[in-house]
């Protein structure tokens, strides 16, 4: 009886023995199988990270042709307070107040393109061609008012207008012949020849603005032998009492109240 029991223990034990072995050689093959899904893994762990080393390298030589904020830039737009200002413009049907800024609408392919090697070069080169091809008329022989502020494409048309119709048309040449919005500016203010309308531009050399004026004591004297903005006795005399009330580039109006408290009744400032 035992004998059969011996040798129902060791059937049971050999067939356990072989279960034994089938699974040894199914984990072998699982084994072999995990090795070759690794491998393939790793493999492609190492394309996405040549293919990640080739997307940073691109995303470095993409910020180098990004323009990087000018230092000069933030600085001049937060020198003076921002304020909201609005011009009067008289028309046949009505008059209308219009923000300042948008007397800049150089987006017009019928302005002229000056060219130039750098931004300085283009400045003048601006400021010559409106002194050459604009003629001076007051407001009250070619609109009919006794003060009107053109657009550029309508003093671009007539070829002719006074202070401020050149100045708007010449700064808005600047800009779209590639000059940066912050340095170019549009000033209104008491000068010695009145009230006036004149650009002044931040030139390269010490960024420093000048007069550029194409009208009130124009000439064509190299920008970087122009004396600055605050040197112009003409345009800056307090014991003349000779100042600018406000200026305004593209994007931003500039005014203290100091200085805006005098300006003439057609323009506003809005809270």
């Amino acid at each position: 009886m035992k004998f059969f029991e011996w040798i129902k223990k060791l059937f049971s034990a050999s067939k356990e023995l072989e279960d034994c072995r089938k699974n040894y050689v199914s984990c072998l093959s699982e084994k072999e199988t995990f090795r070759a899904e690794l491998s393939t893994c790793e493999y492609s762990l190492e394309q996405k990270q040549k293919e990640l080393a080739i997307a940073t390298q691109q995303i470095v030589e993409l910020q180098k042709l990004v323009p990087k904020p000018d230092v000069w830039e933030e600085f001049y737009n937060n020198k003076y307070p921002v304020q909201n200002i609005t011009y009067g413009i008289k028309e046949t049907d009505g008059e209308y107040e219009i923000d300042v800024r948008n007397f800049f609408q150089y987006h017009d392919f019928s302005l002229p393109i000056v060219q130039g090697k750098n931004n300085d070069e283009k400045a003048f080169a601006a400021l010559c061609w409106t002194i050459d091809n604009i003629r001076y008329v007051p407001d009250k022989e070619e609109y009919g008012f006794e003060e009107y502020w053109a657009f550029s494409f309508q003093t671009m048309k007539r070829k002719k207008g006074d202070c401020e119709d050149g100045a708007i048309l010449m700064a808005n040449i600047m800009m779209r012949s590639g000059i940066p919005y912050w340095r170019v500016r549009l000033n209104a203010g008491n000068v010695s020849g009145g009230g006036h309308c004149y650009v002044t531009y931040c030139r390269e050399t010490d960024n420093k603005f000048i007069v550029l004026d194409w009208c009130y004591w124009a000439n064509k004297k190299p920008i970087s032998e122009r004396p600055t903005h605050e040197e112009e006795r003409n345009y800056n005399d307090k014991e003349k009492n000779f100042y600018c009330w406000f200026s305004w580039n593209e994007k931003l109006s500039f005014g203290k109240i100091q200085t805006m408290a005098k300006i003439p009744r057609l323009f506003k400032v809005e809270k």
